[in-house]
């Protein structure tokens, strides 16, 4: 494995000294998106929230969150709002309030994987906006398109979440860390550091996979399928276009659309696993979720393209 990774990046390596003005070009790109959609989005939600979670300012809204979020997800009382932070923000926020969650003491390391696997997910305003309307050029199908992806990953916190809803309480002070009270000050200062931080990093694999999907786009098979799934799968925001962009049947591409919004990528892979800090068995746990969510939303949009055939 060690062998065949310094093998690929010795490939990115060469592709950035005999391509200098594409990888340049691949950069730049990469960089835009961050600071054009990642950014003014991700910071203030990351400061805001770091900021409540350790003031404990979300106490209200859990109360009204807990019970059906438990009911269905088998989740804690501070799991709720991983849940929605999940579903709403887009990733990597649901794997990184789950991970500041499982630091602070508030949720213990089983549930944050319980949680991993289902609540990092594309927000729905990226899905009807930019895959919808604006790729795929089909605004009447977002709420299929949302049914699909963040419906598949809500199925799958239901199965998985039956299992735990013996094991977590409404509130239970053996899981939260006893902390010394801080000052808003430090508080304010430690959760923009952290932001910060972790929206960086955020660029870097932004960058760094968007110089590797212009790379893989110079390869002999890029305009084959199989090409194309390959080239597509290294950054949803690239992939989308892509596959928007093949010619194949508008069917074929909500298919590999909604395969791809599920997955994130590997981009979005290596991101989640970045910023959440996750062990190797934690990752592996991620991927067989993405997958295993990818299926059912893909099967769930073939009962719906086999429904309306059989209509006609």
């Amino acid at each position: 494995m060690k062998k065949l990774l310094i093998s690929f990046l010795f490939i990115c390596f060469l592709y950035l000294l005999v391509f200098p003005e594409d990888s340049l070009s691949a950069a730049r790109n990469g960089l835009l998106l961050w600071y054009g959609s990642v950014l003014p989005v991700l910071f203030p939600f990351l400061v805001i929230s770091g900021i409540l979670l350790q003031l404990e300012g979300f106490s209200v809204l859990l109360r009204f969150l807990y019970r059906p979020f438990h009911f269905l997800f088998g989740v804690s009382y501070y799991g709720s709002f991983a849940v929605l932070s999940g579903f709403l923000c887009g990733f990597p926020a649901g794997a990184k309030i789950t991970k500041d969650l499982q630091e602070q003491g508030f949720i213990t390391s089983r549930e944050a994987r319980h949680l991993y696997g289902f609540v990092n997910n594309l927000s729905p305003g990226f899905l009807v906006s930019y895959a919808a309307a604006g790729q795929l050029n089909r605004p009447e199908l977002s709420g299929l398109l949302l049914a699909a992806v963040l419906g598949a990953p809500l199925c799958y916190g239901v199965l998985t979440g039956r299992q735990r809803k013996k094991e977590t309480l409404f509130s239970s002070p053996a899981l939260f860390l006893a902390s010394g009270k801080k000052d808003f000050s430090q508080v304010l200062d430690e959760s923009i550091w952290n932001a910060s931080v972790s929206v960086l990093k955020l660029g870097g694999y932004i960058t760094l996979f968007c110089i590797l999907s212009d790379a893989a786009g110079k390869l002999p098979f890029s305009g084959s399928l199989p090409g194309l799934l390959f080239c597509s799968s290294l950054e949803v925001t690239g992939g989308i276009r892509l596959i928007c962009q093949s010619g194949l049947s508008w069917s074929l591409q909500l298919l590999l659309l909604t395969a791809l919004c599920i997955f994130g990528g590997f981009s979005a892979l290596a991101q989640t696993a970045g910023i959440a800090r996750m062990s190797f068995f934690t990752l592996i746990y991620y991927i067989k979720s993405r997958v295993l969510c990818t299926l059912l939303g893909v099967s769930f949009l073939l009962c719906w393209l086999l429904f309306c055939f059989f209509l006609r």
